[in-house]
């Protein structure tokens, strides 16, 4: 294939601009739009001739008096034209550039409508529903188009973009005064998406309609011990979505500027509050669960406690001069004692580095406003030795109703920000608050160790909020509040004075657009990416529209075999969130990858990000020819388990008790029961010792994904079956793979959490497996377009081989085992008294999410992973 030099990109904008126009009595936002466009073109040049694209921007147009609704207010239709000389494919993709965007994460949207107006090539895909917008600057890729050559013309895509606000039917006054700046950016080539922190946080809690407000009386408690959740709640910017829960549950973990993190919430202006963990040298490291790792290290509040000045993380006078007003205490003169502890740690760890450019400057809040000033009782002057209680006792302790909100200006602590926040910091970092750390599972007073809230380090460590000042002649007794090493935030009587030791955990903010590889749980945390190179995911996905552009399979896909030029993308929910599996003929899907010497098809995108690969061949020093079909796409045939099938249990890729001894209950944690996962079965023998062969002692295995494998032993009784059994013993059991025979509804998500086979994961998996290697279920070969019924040999599955699946049918003492397998002829099969029959063996790996490789996945030119 002759590669395309890229001369130049076409680049026109439309530019919108949004001016609030607040009109007296009315709730909603009113805006003046513009959006502009206009013609330019650009030739790309080949060995084999020219191809030119045209880009026409369109009118201008003008709106005025916007507010939230579900019609379109901003459009912008514009052509792409193509003018083909050689035979080759001509690409392009479309991206919509958002220089700035102060809107709320969630409150701007966008669709596409596409027509292929010259009946040439494929156009970017419509997009049939609203998609985000997001908030803060970004590069949306709104899909790949191509003309096919020759053209013997011009040809002609068409194509309307719509900008919404839609009303949510809630207030939406906090997007007042907001603007956004964007334009259309046509580039030659393929385009892939970029994996936005953002996107990927709101996405992980089924998009931003979908996350709520806390419900009442979330903050009367703690968290739960399983608890993972998102809720929203405004801050001074606009709608903050914030994370609550446990530590083991809430995947947050992120490494940045070779150190880690945890993410607290997105903020209202879009940026990314995360909290210190720990360092991270050259950005690869063990999560840390607790302990002094967890802090920068240990440092009083304030060397004085006996003046209410001492709350602040700057105060007025010298230290040691007492104040004699509230203003004069207040005013942001002298840096606090921990507010010279984060910012020297700034300057060693930040300061003149690249990783300041990845900085938000959004404002920390040290709020030193009365409780009086929120209908308490009025409780003291606020500076001096005065007794004077803070308004964040009044929210926390007394009502249980903690804020986003920093009331007073002063109290917001920005560098160069003097619109929004006081521009008194040196440098972007600060502290958390107390009521960020009530939001996220924690609660005055009440100890939290039992359900690990992520926040808990089992240290006790400072905030960055006043609590009370109890005067006491001897010592004072200013007392900020603190997380404790049980997990109970505490102030006044029961936390620290503002001059005692506590830890140091500072707080900065990364920009809108940081993009992130990696999935947020510890064994595989979200990492920064300073230079964006788009993973196998990302890939794969483009190529495919985009998730946004990916639909799940029409009602009666599954009832049919794949069509012989089939080459789909479908999406469906298993045990981790949202999964992208492929659909169609081997000739049609570009789905060959070479990784470790050995040559694999891709099957599909779990929900946690990596992809699942099925073996295909070996591929000596990752150069070889893609085999199509015989024993070479296989490791060998084995048994699935020998000579013993005459109990239910050895359906089992694992089970209880040794070869020959009958079980006598379904589930347990003796030998007794059949799906008690101690013995393997033979097919599991065999993928292990190719495993322990091949990829053990090799550097290969730092890329592969401790994603579950499925041998799913639920009954069929228990999805609403009429068929089940006993599950155990020489008893007839028909499990849930007989349900789907008859009802061709696949699924890939596994009913109980014993055969999920994983190696260390024991949150979601069983944690049973040796090594992250199983085999494909016979739910994913459905989806992959295999039937019962139906011979199949174009799907990319066939190999004119029969091999082994990890999915139970059912046991009868007359037919013994049986567990389905890919036949010969591409079809899905069951093999009667299976102990007498020879399977192929076909491993299958995951590879993790931030995979990257060569190739474009077509038999002569595979994907390679790098």
């Amino acid at each position: 294939m002759i590669r395309l030099r890229k001369i130049n990109k076409i680049l026109k904008n439309i530019t919108m601009f949004l001016f609030l126009i607040l009109i007296l009595g009315l709730s909603y936002a009113f805006f003046e739009v513009s959006i502009i466009g206009s013609e330019s073109s650009a030739t790309i040049t080949g060995a084999g001739g020219t191809m030119d694209i045209t880009f026409d921007g369109g009118s201008n147009i003008t709106m005025s008096k916007i507010y939230p609704k579900e019609v379109a207010w901003g459009t912008k239709t514009f052509t792409v034209m193509g003018n083909n000389t050689t035979n080759l494919t001509m690409n392009y993709y479309l991206n919509l550039v958002i220089k700035t965007n102060t809107f709320s994460y969630g409150s701007l949207k966008y669709k596409l409508t596409s027509t292929n107006t010259g009946s040439n090539g494929s156009v970017v895909p419509s997009t049939i529903t609203m998609q985000e917008i997001g908030s803060g600057a970004r590069s949306i890729l709104l899909g790949n188009g191509s003309f096919s050559g020759p053209t013997n013309g011009n040809k002609v895509h068409s194509y309307t973009l719509n900008i919404y606000f839609p009303d949510t039917g809630e207030d939406q006054d906090y997007d007042n005064g907001k603007s956004i700046n964007s334009y259309i950016e046509i580039l030659e080539g393929k385009g892939t998406s970029n994996e936005y922190l953002t996107d990927v946080l709101i996405n992980n809690y089924s998009g931003a309609s979908l996350i709520t407000e806390a419900p009442s009386g979330t903050f009367d408690n703690v968290n739960g011990n399983t608890e993972n959740v998102m809720y929203k709640m405004e801050d001074d910017y606009g709608m903050s979505y914030y994370l609550r829960g446990a530590k083991n549950y809430v995947n947050n973990n992120i490494i940045f500027a070779e150190h880690q993190w945890k993410i607290l919430r997105i903020n209202g202006d879009g940026s990314i509050r995360l909290i210190y963990n720990g360092t991270c040298p050259n950005n690869s490291c063990i999560i840390n669960y607790s302990g002094t790792a967890t802090q920068i290290g240990s440092s009083a509040f304030n060397t004085n406690s006996n003046d209410n000045k001492y709350m602040g993380y700057m105060y007025g006078g010298a230290n040691g001069v007492a104040s004699t007003s509230r203003e004069q205490a207040t005013t942001n003169e002298t840096s606090s004692t921990i507010k010279i502890a984060t910012d020297t740690w700034y300057s060693t760890n930040l300061l003149g580095t690249d990783y300041e450019n990845y900085l938000s400057d959004t404002l920390f809040c040290n709020d030193r406003q009365l409780q009086s000033e929120l209908g308490g009782a009025a409780t003291g002057t606020g500076f001096g030795t005065s007794d004077t209680t803070y308004a964040t006792w009044y929210r926390l302790v007394t009502n249980k109703t903690p804020t986003l909100k920093c009331e007073l200006k002063n109290d917001r602590f920005t560098v160069s920000d003097t619109t929004m926040g006081n521009g008194s910091l040196s440098y972007p970092i600060g502290l958390l608050t107390p009521d960020e750390a009530a939001i996220s599972g924690l609660k005055y007073n009440q100890a939290n160790s039992t359900y690990r809230p992520y926040l808990d380090s089992g240290l006790s460590f400072y905030t960055m909020g006043p609590g009370v000042l109890d005067y006491d002649v001897t010592d004072g007794d200013a007392s900020i509040w603190i997380s404790d090493s049980y997990g109970k935030m505490l102030a006044g009587y029961y936390g620290l004075t503002v001059n005692y030791s506590g830890g140091v955990r500072p707080v900065i903010n990364l920009k809108p657009d940081t993009k992130i590889l990696g999935l947020g749980i510890a064994s595989n945390p979200y990492i920064v990416q300073e230079e964006y190179e788009p993973s196998l995911k990302d890939i794969i996905l483009a190529e495919y529209g985009g998730k946004e552009n990916i639909t799940e399979a029409p009602e009666g896909t599954f009832a049919n075999i794949n069509g012989s030029t089939d080459n789909l993308m479908y999406k469906t929910e298993d045990d981790y969130g949202m999964s992208y599996y492929l659909r169609g003929a081997k000739d049609y899907i570009n789905n060959n990858l070479i990784f470790a010497e050995h040559q694999w098809k891709i099957v599909r995108i779990n929900g946690d990000g990596s992809t699942r690969i099925i073996y295909n061949g070996t591929c000596p020093n990752n150069s070889c020819t893609i085999n199509s079909t015989g024993t070479s796409t296989q490791i060998g045939e084995y048994y699935w388990n020998s000579t013993y099938l005459d109990d239910a249990k050895y359906l089992g890729y694992m089970y209880g008790g040794a070869n020959g001894i009958a079980s006598t209950q379904r589930d347990g944690s003796v030998s007794a029961a059949a799906t008690y996962n101690e013995t393997s079965n033979n097919a599991k023998v065999t993928v292990d010792n190719w495993y322990s062969t091949n990829i053990l002692s090799t550097d290969y295995k730092a890329y592969i994904s401790d994603t579950l494998f499925c041998n799913d032993r639920q009954l069929g009784t228990e999805i609403g079956g009429a068929y089940g059994g006993l599950g155990y013993g020489s008893n007839d059991t028909f499990y849930v793979a007989y349900i789907t025979s008859t009802s061709h509804i696949p699924t890939l998500k596994c009913g109980l959490q014993n055969d999920r086979f994983t190696v260390d994961d024991t949150i979601i998996g069983n944690g049973a497996l040796t090594y992250p290697v199983g085999l494909i279920t016979s739910h994913e070969t459905y989806m992959a377009g295999l039937h019962e019924y139906y011979d199949n040999s174009t799907n990319y599955l066939y190999t004119n081989q029969s091999y082994w699946t990890s999915t139970p049918f059912n046991f009868s003492p007359c037919d013994n085992v049986n567990v389905y397998n890919v036949n010969n002829n591409g079809s899905l099969w069951l093999d009667r008294s299976s102990y007498l029959i020879l399977h192929g063996i076909r491993p299958v790996l995951n590879l993790k999410s931030t995979i990257t490789v060569t190739g474009t996945g077509t038999t002569t030119d595979p994907y390679v992973v790098e």
